[in-house]
């Protein structure tokens, strides 16, 4: 705090000394014009220069130009200062507004996309590609996990879910998280193959993740996947249903599994 005081102090005294010397500039410019004046206009009217008229001129200069010079250039930096002020302070506020838009549309806990920022970049997305999946995963068995041993501990386990999830998609591929602990992945331009390959890389990442709650005490992480492949035709929540659909086939087909549909989601 001391540094920045006397920063501050220097640039105050550096800038006065900039205003005095333009003040100082100006009294003698103001005393060279009315002295080329009293020069050019006293041998046009005959009349002699008198030593008065030197007095006067430089008081003049001196008392009148010295002080209002004074003024608008200290209104002057004054103003320039504030500017800079404000233009710093609305660079900081178009940060601050860009960091409190990211976050209504991360999740608080995992950073991926809330449920409707997640379809709003869908519906953007599969606009520019003719092709695409979408996949939807749930946690299997969770509940469980936080009945026996807390919240906190399932935040855990979501938080090694979504690490494995992140290392098995391609960098533009969107993640979200629709629900507690049920995430959608968008693969712009993938194959159905591709799509089904990249699902299964998850589900067995996340199958052989070591999770333990209690120390020395490992509990089995699995998720279920659904996945679909994406038409340009199609709505969001169309797609979203399909998608659904093979994630509960996963499900009642004995969990920690994919099931991947290629049915057009127009018929469906």
């Amino acid at each position: 705090m001391p540094i920045l005081a006397t920063a501050g102090e220097e640039w105050r005294r550096n800038a006065m000394n900039v205003i005095m010397g333009k003040s100082a500039a100006t009294v003698l410019l103001c005393m060279a014009v009315t002295t080329a004046i009293m020069l050019t206009v006293a041998p046009i009217m005959n009349e002699p220069i008198k030593p008065g008229a030197w007095i006067i001129t430089t008081l003049a200069s001196t008392l009148l130009g010295g002080p209002i010079s004074f003024f608008f250039f200290r209104q002057g930096a004054r103003y320039r200062a504030l500017i800079g002020e404000l233009q710093s302070s609305r660079g900081e506020l178009q940060k601050l507004n860009a960091l409190l838009q990211e976050k209504t549309l991360r999740d608080d806990m995992t950073g991926l996309l809330r449920r409707e920022a997640f379809f709003d970049e869908i519906e953007t997305r599969k606009m520019r590609h003719s092709a695409g999946a979408l996949l939807i995963l749930d946690a299997d068995h969770f509940k469980s996990i936080n009945d026996a041993y807390g919240h906190l501990t399932g935040d855990d386990a979501l938080h090694m879910i979504v690490s494995a999830i992140r290392n098995h998609v391609r960098q533009d591929d969107i993640i979200g998280r629709i629900g507690g602990e049920e995430f959608a992945i968008f693969l712009p331009g993938a194959e159905p193959a591709e799509a089904l390959a990249v699902a299964e890389r998850i589900r067995v990442a996340i199958e052989v993740l070591r999770f333990e709650p209690i120390p020395g005490q490992r509990r089995p992480l699995t998720v279920s996947i659904g996945g679909t492949p994406i038409w340009p035709e199609a709505s969001v929540s169309q797609l979203m249903r399909l998608a659904d659909r093979r994630l509960y086939r996963a499900k009642n087909g004995g969990r920690n599994r994919v099931d991947f549909g290629f049915e057009q989601p127009l018929a469906a």
